[in-house]
């Protein structure tokens, strides 16, 4: 049986000093990140940074694409998505629904 595995986007504050380095958040600030960071290891969750070519994303606009981050975990997403929404440098958090086959309709 497949694993089912939920993704999450973030969308950090541009102020928000916060990276990504070996699949979780890293900070000046390491306090900032602790509790993110262990809830992603509960739900054996990985961060990665959406990025866009830098020529693009100054065709966009604000905000920018590069501040944008998927998470992969296993578990219950409502309650990590909660957690996400309660720290004070994530902008915005939701899951991502599961795309379609275009052929199964």
């Amino acid at each position: 049986m497949e694993e089912i595995r939920n993704e999450i986007i973030l969308l950090l504050k541009e102020d928000s000093g916060v990276s990504v380095d070996s699949g979780k958040f890293s900070s000046h600030d390491s306090g900032m990140v602790t509790r993110v960071n262990q809830l992603l290891k509960e739900h054996q969750g990985e961060v990665r940074k959406i990025g866009i070519p830098k020529e693009m994303e100054k065709s966009i606009g604000r905000p920018s694409i590069s501040e944008y981050y998927q998470v992969y975990i296993t578990g219950n997403k409502e309650d990590l998505i909660k957690a996400f929404q309660n720290e004070s440098w994530i902008e915005s958090a939701y899951w991502k629904p599961k795309s379609e086959d275009p052929g199964s309709f």
